[in-house]
């Protein structure tokens, strides 16, 4: 137990005035790593405000919308955003740690380049990606790969064109796609973590030779064969070419979004696999031809929000910069603080059979949003990237869970089994 975990705790138990919420201070961090339930637990014991100890740190969770609202409402200014430290990457930080002004610059023009209409020009492309990577996935299960290898390989497949497709207007075909992979790939090999240093530097300095000289060129009007993606759109609405922390945060959104997609798409086809009535009434409507194209669709995209309520949306993260009380209770400055989506989403005051896998709870009439908050700006391009790999998949594929186990913490997500795989064959 370090120095900084002993004086952050003595403040807030031994300290005068309003004490601590009970939890379990003595638990380390491998608990939560070896126990995918572990928060879930702590909130149903000591409700919606409790404390645990997470990398040797005081760690306060808070579930339920409710009280997240009145939190974030009435101790912003008492907040700091817990996130990646990029100032040698990125001058301006990321967009989601940033405040005021430069935010609401800065997220402007990420929310008018990550429109919907962009998803929608581009849906052929991504359906032959999706298509791509399930047939490749096919024949190496065939050729006797192991099945969570080829699974893994189909999966990064599929995050990393659609992304790149969408993100910088790139397909494989493109000499400057094999660039971009290899640098995405130097700077956080197995996933992103907090750590900056000398290889992430160099990961960055890879991506960012491919896309300066192409930011300039779209700034210039040239590159007329560029597809319509976030990149052109950036530039388009006013964004600066030579702007390192525009440009840096769509490194980030690259980086972060394959490996995000990655594994909501894992557990997609976890809890798709494990409701086989949904699965026939997918293909059902794939079979059905364009007629059913928007049930098709809706049924899609409510599996993938079902998915996003159960597992993958996680938390927000914050720091306590200055201490103040709250429900009672004490949050001293230091603490971490962690508000819980993944448990609020698992409130059975809000949804019924809350731990069930019932994708027809998002079907028309949709649900109220003040109960349903997954993320923000890209939202709806995960739902929908994520959407048609299970409509391509029922569409022209025969598939079943082959393996399974129980869930396992990443570095920064709970994720499906490490022997998580399915068996894949084109259909016909």
């Amino acid at each position: 137990m370090n120095a900084a975990f002993v004086q952050v705790w003595a403040r807030g138990v031994l300290g005068f005035g309003p004490r601590l919420r009970p939890g379990g201070l003595a638990l380390g961090a491998d608990v939560e790593r070896g126990d995918g339930e572990f928060v879930l637990d702590r909130a149903r014991r000591h409700g919606p405000i409790f404390t645990f100890r997470a990398a040797n740190r005081l760690a306060i969770g808070v579930t339920g919308f409710d009280t997240i609202r009145r939190l974030l409402r009435d101790h912003q200014a008492d907040l700091g955003y817990l996130t990646y430290d990029l100032p040698l990457l990125m001058p301006g930080g990321i967009l989601r740690a940033m405040t005021g002004e430069q935010h609401q610059r800065y997220r402007a023009l990420f929310a008018a380049a990550l429109y919907a209409d962009l998803l929608q020009q581009r849906e052929a492309d991504l359906f032959g990606i999706a298509q791509e990577a399930l047939a490749a996935m096919a024949a190496a299960l065939a050729e006797g790969t192991a099945p969570q290898a080829a699974l893994a390989t189909a999966l990064e497949r599929f995050a990393l064109r659609g992304l790149l497709l969408l993100m910088v207007g790139l397909l494989q075909a493109d000499p400057r796609f094999a660039a971009l992979d290899q640098g995405l790939r130097m700077i956080w090999p197995d996933g992103p973590s907090m750590h900056v240093g000398r290889q992430q530097q160099a990961g960055f300095a890879a991506v960012r030779a491919v896309l300066d000289p192409l930011a300039a060129a779209l700034a210039r009007g040239e590159v007329p064969e560029a597809s319509d993606a976030v990149l052109p759109r950036l530039i388009a609405a006013g964004g600066d070419p030579t702007d390192a922390t525009l440009l840096g945060n769509l490194v980030m959104m690259l980086e972060l979004g394959r490996t995000d997609m990655r594994c909501l798409l894992a557990w997609a086809l976890k809890y798709f696999g494990e409701d086989p009535g949904t699965v026939a009434e997918l293909s059902r409507l794939a079979a059905a031809g364009p007629g059913q194209a928007a049930a098709l669709r809706a049924l899609s995209e409510a599996c993938v929000q079902e998915t996003l309520r159960l597992d993958q949306a996680e938390a927000l993260m914050r720091v306590v910069t200055r201490s103040f009380t709250f429900e009672g209770h004490r949050f001293p400055a230091g603490a971490r603080l962690r508000l819980l989506l993944r448990e609020s989403h698992r409130d059975p005051a809000l949804f019924e059979a809350a731990e069930s896998f019932r994708p027809a709870r998002f079907l028309p009439p949709a649900h109220p949003e003040a109960a349903y908050r997954p993320f923000g700006v890209g939202a709806q391009f995960a739902i929908r990237l994520s959407a048609l790999v299970l409509e391509t998949l029922a569409a022209g594929f025969d598939w079943r869970v082959l393996a399974d186990g129980p869930r396992h913490r990443g570095i920064h997500h709970c994720q499906p089994s490490p022997d998580f795989a399915i068996g894949l064959a084109r259909r016909g």
